[in-house]
């Protein structure tokens, strides 16, 4: 038990973490359980170490990213605790095309195909810290996630791609994530960087010492940032202060108006660092006289809208059952996509691809909305072990 305790203080103070241990069960006069009641230990306890944790009891408390392990029918799964609103952590979401709601829960769609700073801590070009992300063309007409970097601090620079969920680059070097558990994420030297990393539902995680944690999937990225940033992190994110009224905030400090279709306050963020040519010139020409916001591009009648709605709700409604707000939204989005893959003549197989891809990325969406990021059994797959192993001699 001291052993334990002392491991997740370590991981504790070099994380800014906290930790809970909870008591073990009841035993009889002997110090044994019967058979029955190692049974039921099954279902109301999980293996934590060398530690039962009662069923509903917190496992581990990670408050700088809002999120703790809580025991759940003898498994360990992840919850994350946030109300919107709150003075708590708060989740940036961008999926499919994409559609994107800020940190302050404002929507809105933005398509372009260049590198963006989706949340950084200053408005230069070279921020201490960040999350940016490079779109390309994808649905004919619109654009989606493909590779992503996340800076932790100057000295730890990660890039995540949508086509694997294996592997990510640190400071140029690959690094293989680990099928199960969670570890930190080194370099050559070796070196420790203050950032976790595992993978959930074939999404690759990471969590940083800056207290900014992503989930980054195929279709999908999920970003939180902890109260600490309020009126410091700006990008497509919006500007993180839990006011949504202001969140068009551009690079240079302007504030433009919302708007569902915006264009000068995304456009204001893009990064220096474009892979395409054309990126490049748009980045280098000011956009002094840029319009506000741009028009639909979907140009359907009601009755082929309708039509969509149908074919959107018979895809989607299994995914979101019981959150009626959720599946309304992303119904609305979904109808979009498949006028534009219409508009631009796509087959019904390859709309019906696109749309199971729009029920998995729901799915998850909706775990994550009901506070779960999958699960894992702490003792079969030595999470604590990896994380005391490589976290003893830190070089951060």
């Amino acid at each position: 038990m001291t052993k334990l305790l002392s491991r997740l203080y370590l991981v504790a103070q070099l994380f800014c973490m906290e930790a809970f241990i909870c008591s073990c069960g009841e035993t009889n006069e002997n110090g044994q359980g019967g058979a029955m009641e190692r049974f039921e230990s099954l279902q109301k306890y999980c293996p934590y170490g060398d530690v039962l944790v009662p069923q509903g009891q917190v496992v581990l408390s990670l408050p700088v990213c809002c999120m703790q392990l809580v025991c759940l029918f003898g498994r360990i799964v992840e919850k994350y605790h946030y109300q919107p609103g709150d003075a708590n952590c708060s989740r940036c979401g961008l999926y499919n095309d994409p559609h994107i709601i800020t940190f302050d829960i404002y929507r809105y769609d933005w398509h372009g195909t260049c590198n963006y700073s989706i949340a950084q801590s200053d408005l230069s070009y070279d921020p201490r810290t960040g999350v940016f992300s490079d779109f390309q063309p994808c649905n004919r007409r619109a654009s989606c996630l493909d590779t992503t970097t996340f800076r932790d601090n100057p000295n730890t620079i990660i890039t995540l791609s949508s086509r694997s969920n294996n592997t990510i680059i640190v400071n140029g070097e690959d690094f293989v994530i680990p099928k199960t558990g969670i570890v930190p994420v080194i370099s050559s030297g070796p070196t420790t960087h203050p950032v976790l990393v595992w993978q959930s539902d074939g999404c690759v995680i990471l969590f940083g010492a800056s207290k900014i944690m992503l989930k980054h999937c195929r279709s999908s990225m999920h970003v939180w940032a902890y109260p600490s940033h309020t009126d410091s992190l700006d990008g497509l994110c919006g500007h993180f202060n839990f006011h949504p009224g202001d969140e068009f905030r551009d690079r240079t400090g302007h504030q433009h108006p919302l708007s569902y279709r915006p264009y000068a306050f995304p456009y204001s963020w893009m990064t220096y660092d474009q892979k395409n040519k054309q990126c490049l010139r748009l980045r280098q020409t000011p956009c002094m006289d840029c319009q506000e916001a741009t028009s639909d591009p979907c140009h359907a009648d009601q009755d082929a809208r309708d039509e969509y709605a149908v074919m959107c709700e018979r895809f989607l409604s299994d995914a979101a059952v019981g959150q009626t707000e959720v599946l309304a939204y992303h119904i609305e989005t979904c109808i979009f996509d498949v006028c534009l893959m219409s508009q631009e003549g796509a087959n019904l197989t390859t709309v019906e691809e696109w749309l199971e891809e729009l029920r998995r990325i729901l799915k998850m969406i909706v775990d994550v909305e009901n506070g779960s990021f999958g699960s894992w059994n702490i003792k079969e797959n030595g999470i604590l072990d990896s994380l005391h192993g490589n976290l003893t001699n830190p070089s951060f």
